[in-house]
């Protein structure tokens, strides 16, 4: 459907997306005419439609038609795909946006994030308790934010019209100081949460809170490492991984013992051979420029030192061995009875083996959707749906359910290039939706998150759009319209300007409903 051909409304967008999602995030596309980006809507930008919703939105009609054209660009195949519809959901359509109604899997009943949106924060910098008085803090260190923080917020959530929000991990860290787990992701107690955030009886009110306004709590999961070790020492310390034989010790030498083999990076030295490097991507050719994870085409790639290899000095947990396996099924099984997660994002996904993602999935009463950082469709698909060298390699039969989702980072890598480079050429990103649609390398493409920015990956897209509140607008809008989960991470509804950094917090710019 070309770029200049007319609607009087969205009924365009919504007939041809019948999977709208629930958010109406306040996104108020205040451009000028004379920003003159998208130029075959010009006629249409200053003729705004407002959606009625939790905070009245506007969005501007050339975001609808670059959005239209994007989900009909593969004429009757897409359409078809996108109109099938799911039976775990219940849908009102009293309203231009169908509102999904949400439950719980741990509560009363089926749950499934297909439909849903996402709210994703980091707990450490998205609210701090009422009466602190923080100042704006970035970096390394702990600035403050907690679970009770949050509570005090769900108000602002809830009026952007998320129906879920997803935190960051709240176990025990290690330090206070410079370099410490203020991110979440370094466990040394996975049974116990970090007093910086605050309390279990906390992460439980903070449950109980968002499920209260009927909405949903994801839940991220680290199964991969554990946080800094560098000697005997430090495994002691880490509950309940507190053996060496937990880690990987990939490349050691017979008769080293473990603080010999952790000597170089103890030392601080460069090049350290011991442990190797997860990141061991090889070399680019002509086949394949971007040496990621799943980058087979690179010379030197080394999958046995993705699995087995150190993120830096993060130890990784050894899965051969079936005290992790059983203690990490244990924990993650309590993780979402006791505090009643609905569904589970997984750190680092394609670094851990597929049988024991598998046996997690199995195990774990909730959907978990991996972290796979790679543009290679094929190897992403395969952590939803076992692929032919898969069962090569006599890992699981083809076809195999993985993870119930997966991250969309074929699909999110692109948006950002494509609706806010030197100009507008949405091809790429037409050809990654084109695929995932076609190809059936997926199992459900109603569980691929899709996102334009987040915590790992910068600068945010207000820098990328920056001085363009409608490309700002018409990537955001893309993000609620495309086939999947639209996953916003915190402050970007704030970000406007593109001057927050990637894990500023929130604090300093406010919570406007009306940015």
């Amino acid at each position: 459907m070309p770029l200049h051909r007319s609607i009087d409304s969205g009924a365009f967008l919504l007939d041809s997306m019948p999977r709208c999602h629930s958010l109406l995030v306040s996104i108020h596309a205040s451009t000028s005419v004379a920003d003159n980006e998208v130029t075959d809507a010009q006629g249409a930008t200053s003729n705004r439609h407002r959606w009625g919703g939790a905070v009245g939105i506007l969005v501007s009609l050339a975001s609808v038609f670059v959005v239209g054209t994007l989900v009909s660009f593969s004429g009757q195949a897409a359409s078809e795909s996108l109109q099938q519809t799911d039976s775990m959901r219940r849908v009102h359509s009293d309203g231009p946006f169908m509102e999904i109604e949400v439950t719980s899997k741990v509560n009363d009943g089926s749950f499934s994030l297909a439909g849903k949106s996402i709210y994703f924060l980091m707990v450490d910098r998205f609210a701090h308790d009422v009466g602190n008085k923080t100042a704006r803090c970035k970096g390394g260190n702990w600035c403050g934010g907690t679970l009770r923080g949050i509570m005090a917020k769900l108000d602002y959530i809830k009026g952007m019209g998320f129906d879920c929000i997803w935190i960051t991990p709240v176990v025990k860290q290690p330090g206070t100081g410079p370099g410490a787990g203020y991110h979440g992701y370094w466990a040394y107690n996975w049974f116990e949460i970090d007093e910086h955030f605050g309390t279990k009886q906390d992460l439980k009110d903070l449950s109980d809170a968002i499920h209260g306004r009927n909405m949903c709590l994801v839940y991220d999961m680290v199964v991969n490492h554990v946080g800094p070790i560098l000697s005997t020492e430090d495994v002691r310390k880490v509950s309940p991984f507190n053996e060496t034989r937990f880690l990987n010790q990939l490349d050691k030498a017979p008769g080293e013992t473990f603080d010999e083999y952790m000597a170089c990076m103890r030392a601080k030295k460069q090049n350290c051979k011991t442990p190797p490097q997860a990141f061991a991507f090889g070399t680019p050719t002509k086949l394949w420029g971007d040496c990621g994870v799943g980058a087979y085409a690179c010379l030197g790639y080394n999958e046995s030192k993705v699995l087995s290899g150190w993120f830096f000095n993060l130890g990784d947990l050894n899965h051969s061995v079936l005290e992790v396996r059983q203690e990490l099924i244990r924990w993650a099984v309590h993780m979402v009875k006791t505090y009643k997660i609905d569904a589970v994002r997984l750190d680092t996904a394609p670094y851990v083996p597929k049988d024991f993602l598998i046996e997690l999935q199995a195990a774990v009463p909730a959907e978990i959707i991996g972290e796979v950082t790679t543009n290679n469709m094929t190897f992403h698909a395969s952590y939803q749906k076992a692929s032919s060298s898969d069962a090569f390699s006599g890992i699981v039969p083809v076809g195999t359910k993985v993870l119930e989702g997966i991250l969309n980072f074929p699909l999110s890598w692109a948006a950002p290039g494509e609706f806010c480079g030197p100009s507008l050429n949405l091809t790429k990103l037409s050809e990654v939706m084109h695929k995932q649609l076609t190809s059936g390398l997926y199992r459900g493409l109603d569980l691929l998150g899709n996102f334009p920015d987040n915590h790992d990956f910068g600068p945010r897209i207000g820098h990328h759009c920056y001085p363009s509140k409608a490309r700002w607008a018409n990537i955001l809008t893309f993000t609620m319209f495309a086939r999947g989960i639209p996953i916003v991470y915190y402050g970007t509804e704030q970000d406007v300007q593109g001057k927050m950094g990637l894990r500023d917090s929130l604090w300093d710019y406010g919570y406007s409903s009306n940015s």
